[in-house]
């Protein structure tokens, strides 16, 4: 408990690393069924399994640094083609898979459904944050019932408040 910012990034660490477990199931799920779509370009499929450790990776080298990676404009290109790929996945899927198919889904819906993801994305990763400080809390708890029962004399004190 000496440094409380390194157990709030292991923490994130731990999620970063559960929640990418969780994307190589969904793509062994989605091997395991053929499904295209599924295992390519789905949000939690190999697309958004690149998106989301690209993200990490700078993030995490920016902090470690001090300065970023690569040059911004090729971030910004890789992030736009990611997305782009997870857009138009239906379309895709079916020039690829060479089915026919007709799914219409709105621009407005599909839009909404990348915004969605961003904002999974980013709020399952700060709530590894929020469970690493409830372990620091819990630490705190116990160590300050640690202190109050080695204390004879305050212990003692509290016993004779007792009926």
């Amino acid at each position: 408990m000496q440094n409380i910012n390194t157990m709030l990034v292991y923490g994130i660490v731990v999620g970063c690393l559960f929640i990418l477990m969780a994307m190589i199931l969904n793509i062994a799920n989605g091997i395991k069924n053929k499904d295209f779509k599924r295992i390519w370009l789905d949000a939690n499929g190999i697309t958004g399994f690149v998106l989301y450790s690209f993200v990490l990776t700078l993030v995490a080298y920016y902090f470690i640094k001090g300065k970023i990676l690569i040059p911004t404009n090729v971030i910004i290109v890789i992030v736009c083609v990611l997305l782009i790929l997870i857009l138009f996945n239906e379309k895709l899927t079916k020039i690829v898979t060479a089915k026919k198919e007709e799914t219409k889904v709105a621009m407005v819906e599909k839009i909404f459904e990348i915004i969605e993801m961003i904002l999974s994305f980013a709020s399952n990763t700060i709530s590894f944050l929020r469970l690493a400080a409830f372990a620091i809390n819990h630490a705190r708890f116990m160590y300050g019932n640690l202190f109050v029962s080695r204390h004879d004399k305050w212990r003692t004190e509290v016993l004779q408040l007792r009926f």
